[in-house]
């Protein structure tokens, strides 16, 4: 399962826009993927200028294909001057056991306090050391 975000240039009309999303579809379609949901969010402003365009048409894909049909896929959108820009995502799957391996990979934040004194204390004192130190500064 692939995710596919397209930005299609704004110079088009909405009927062109739509135009190349069902061409994107029918080239899938044609290397043996199935597209399992489109969604076009139509014409919206970008955060920054692509290409010299301020908004874009902006549509989302879900497909399967065979790994052989992706670089297709993007040769054909890299080709595609209606197409700004284009994020091709092959989401991972989750699984408890990754998520635990991750967990233990994590750096566990240790805090030391002196031999028989709590780490809120020590926490404490240092806090008010400062304070101290700060008011002598400002008296001088």
């Amino acid at each position: 399962m692939y995710e596919l975000t397209i930005l299609i240039n704004s110079l088009l009309e909405q009927t062109d826009a739509q135009a190349v999303e069902e061409k994107l579809r029918h080239q899938i379609e044609e290397l043996s993927g199935q597209v399992k949901k489109l969604n076009a969010w139509g014409k919206k402003k970008l955060a920054y200028p692509i290409k010299k365009q301020l908004s874009a048409y902006f549509a989302s894909l879900e497909f399967e294909l065979e790994p052989e049909g992706l670089e297709k896929i993007q040769q054909a959108l890299r080709l595609n001057d209606d197409v700004l820009r284009f994020l091709l995502l092959a989401p991972e799957a989750v699984s408890p056991l990754s998520m635990k391996s991750k967990a233990a990979l994590r750096p566990k934040t240790v805090v030391a306090a002196p031999s028989g004194i709590r780490a809120e204390k020590a926490a404490k004192v240092k806090i008010e050391e400062l304070n101290k130190k700060l008011e002598e500064l400002l008296k001088e």
